[in-house]
């Protein structure tokens, strides 16, 4: 877990601000993503991108900017547009803002996978292979998501910080479905992709899979109790 060279960049672009103070945060993602529907896989798709937000402090004002532009001329012309923000803004006055913050003692943490950032699709693969013949002997369908990513971060400030760091995660959704459109639904996320146990999930999410047939209710008010899945949906929201 390094992230060299997210950290050469973020003091490359901190180079093009100037203002009373200034900070740069360079957000590096590499992910990987598995689509399946019917027990099938639908799609494929891998996203390897690196943007810059610059952030420029005037007169207690802020201006920010971003980029995935990284050579010479998109960072200065992201500079140029966060100084441009932070100067208008500071036309009408000392602002409230208070400053960057200095060099801090940072805490370790256990959110990064080296198996994880490989990013190999084979475990994609294996994933999906063992959802839809754990659904298929249940009698069901499998439907759903399996996506793994690396996320690394740096920021440089002008007043002496420089901060990297790494996290993966991993998820997956299962959504088993029986031939008359009943499903059940289970999902899981984790730091590392080998926690994801695939079969395990998709037996929870047949498990749901109810085999009466959908009662009708009369006109009336009802308790309802959501399963913690169904809460964070609406916390989405």
């Amino acid at each position: 877990m390094t992230g060299d060279g997210e950290r050469a960049l973020a003091h490359r672009a901190l180079g093009y601000l100037d203002g009373d103070q200034a900070q740069a945060t360079v957000t590096s993602e590499r992910s990987l993503l598995s689509r399946f529907a019917r027990s099938a896989a639908t799609q494929a798709t891998a996203i390897d991108d690196t943007s810059v937000e610059l952030l420029c402090v005037l007169d207690g004002h802020t201006g920010a900017a971003s980029t995935n532009q990284l050579d010479d001329e998109g960072l200065a012309a992201a500079a140029s547009r966060a100084r441009a923000a932070a100067a208008a803004a500071a036309r009408s006055g000392s602002g409230p803002y208070p400053g960057l913050p200095r060099p801090a003692e940072t805490r370790p943490h256990e959110g990064f996978d080296p198996a994880t950032a490989m990013l190999d699709p084979a475990e994609a693969g294996a994933a999906l292979n063992a959802a839809f013949a754990c659904a298929g002997a249940a009698g069901l369908e499998a439907f759903g998501i399996w996506t793994a990513g690396e996320v690394r971060t740096a920021i440089a400030s002008s007043t002496g910080l420089t901060l990297t760091d790494a996290v993966t995660d991993a998820h997956m959704k299962v959504i088993a479905r029986d031939e008359h459109g009943r499903s059940g639904y289970a999902a899981t996320t984790a730091v590392s992709a080998g926690a994801i146990d695939a079969a395990a999930l998709a037996a929870a999410a047949a498990a749901e899979v109810s085999a009466t047939s959908p009662g009708e209710l009369p006109p009336g008010e009802y308790r309802v109790v959501l399963d913690h899945a169904a809460v964070g949906t609406l916390l989405e929201f």
